[in-house]
């Protein structure tokens, strides 16, 4: 059994999911690899840190309303260190899990390029670092022999970049098309019962299935991001946000909605990239799915991924892809990923 020390970056949603996961996996697997959590830095909420670890069961205490200052002091514990000063502790993993910057990657990418340079891996479920600096990341990775890991990235802790990567190895895939944005397919099936698009939406973010800028999935931008990490991780091509039209369901009038319901068809958001002349090319757009779809046929948050390739055709993958728990499981696949390495 040993110990592996993490650096958490953001203290939300999915850090506050990946406490309750740890805390059961060290109940479920005594034997097995143990997580402590020595650092946390937050935007808002202050950091700490703590060489022997932080109390597991405390940390859930202070859930998302609370500050790091409530923690009590203890032997070792250091608080309100800068951003510089955490990443110059010692730790075997770095985590970045705040809510990103699709615009910038920062400063999660400035993070994620020190912690390299140091050799230290890197497990993400903020896409910013990947849209923003995808080809640096992997050539410092390279360099300094330190593992990137992002499943947590697309489709939450559903692991299709595993499967795409691991269990279509030898495949020639030639086109992916699905349900990216768990959020949007929620809202949109609220529409389709009724509700208005405003009421809808709050609803989303009160169940924490919303981006922390909401427009990040509302005008389809999360979609997006999440095509340009499966074009670089499939293919290797790196496309720019120009690269890609996106339609959103802003605005959208909930009467289409369920005019199309009542034509026997539902209205999602779908995320399309096909592979021609050796690049990918993909949009974000409104599709009207027969309900004979099995896309179509998606409930609640869950998200749909359809690949074709050859020789063995059309495959489906499904699962859950929004919530607490549900992505910080991907940000624990990668860490028991990490210590098999």
């Amino acid at each position: 059994m040993k110990n592996y020390d993490l650096l958490l970056f953001g203290f939300g949603h999915v850090a506050q999911g990946l406490l309750a996961l740890l805390e059961q996996w060290h109940a479920d697997h005594p034997e097995g690899p143990r997580f402590r959590i020595v650092g946390i830095q937050t935007g808002r909420r202050g950091s700490v840190y703590k060489s022997s670890g932080l109390d597991l069961r405390e940390l859930q205490g202070i859930g998302r309303g609370g500050s790091l200052a409530d923690l009590r002091s203890g032997h070792g514990l250091e608080r309100d260190l800068s951003e510089r000063a955490l990443l110059e502790r010692d730790a075997d993993f770095q985590l970045e899990l705040g809510p990103g910057n699709l615009e910038t990657g920062q400063p999660a990418l400035d993070r994620c390029r020190d912690s390299l340079r140091q050799g230290r891996p890197v497990v993400l479920a903020d896409k910013g670092p990947l849209v923003c600096g995808w080809t640096e990341l992997q050539q410092l990775a390279q360099d300094y022999r330190a593992a990137l890991r992002y499943e947590a990235t697309v489709m939450a802790g559903t692991p299709c970049l595993r499967f795409l990567k691991d269990n279509l190895a030898g495949q020639r895939i030639t086109r992916i098309e699905g349900l990216f944005s768990g959020s949007c397919s929620f809202i949109l099936r609220k529409l389709e019962q009724g509700e208005g698009l405003e009421s809808a939406v709050i609803q989303a973010k009160k169940e924490g299935y919303l981006e922390a800028d909401p427009r990040a999935d509302l005008l389809g931008w999360d979609t997006r991001s999440k095509l340009q990490i499966l074009a670089a991780h499939i293919w290797g091509k790196v496309l720019a946000k120009e690269d890609l039209p996106v339609q959103g369901i802003e605005g959208l009038d909930p009467d289409r909605v369920q005019r199309e319901a009542q034509a026997g068809r539902r209205l999602r958001l779908l995320g399309e990239l096909r592979l021609r002349d050796g690049r990918p090319q993909g949009r974000v757009r409104l599709e009207a799915l027969a309900v004979s779809d099995p896309l179509a046929r998606l409930e609640g948050v869950q998200n749909g991924l359809r690949v074709s390739c050859e020789p063995l055709g059309s495959l489906l993958l499904c699962g859950p892809g929004a919530g607490d728990r549900v992505t910080a499981s991907a940000v624990l696949l990668d860490l028991l990923d990490l210590t098999r390495v």
